[in-house]
């Protein structure tokens, strides 16, 4: 049995062990298929990777406002889905220019990480299943036309 001798050493053990399992369950999506294929492949594997977390998010948030160890791997969370959504979706980042795609990543980000997902499964009370078609529906309508993300919205 571990012991420690206050809680941020215990986030710290628990988060990195979450980071391992995520890695250990990650599968990239070939950057090369189609891009609904992409999106689908992409929200499978989110909906997937979520679920798996659940617990620990859920109870995380009541700590993390309080937890600069906590923050920090929510943060590195977060840095991770960016960095997949922009290597992932970088031709349609791309043809949307660069002030959209600044615009398109943090909204893709906030489509697919677990801010989103708990309300959709914990506040609309969906299941897993409804609430990936969701996500796929969101991630699809930022991504399926950026050419039309190149108007700039004042």
């Amino acid at each position: 049995m571990l012991h420690f001798a206050e809680l941020e050493s215990l986030f710290a053990a628990t988060a990195a062990e979450i980071l391992v399992r995520q890695d250990h369950a990650f599968r990239p999506v070939d950057p090369t298929l189609p891009l609904l294929a992409r999106i689908d492949r992409f929200c499978r594997q989110r909906a997937t990777l979520l679920e798996r977390i659940a617990p620990f998010a859920r109870a995380s948030q009541l700590r993390e406002p309080f937890s600069p160890v906590l923050r920090d791997y929510h943060s590195r969370h977060i840095g991770r889905v960016v960095d997949e959504i922009e290597a992932l979706f970088a031709d349609e980042l791309e043809a949307a220019g660069p002030r959209a795609a600044r615009e398109l990543v943090p909204a893709l980000a906030a489509a697919s990480t677990w801010a989103a997902w708990s309300v959709l499964r914990d506040g609309l009370g969906l299941g897993a299943p409804r609430s990936r078609a969701v996500m796929t529906r969101s991630v699809t309508a930022l991504l399926v036309h950026p050419e039309r993300q190149r108007e700039e919205i004042p």
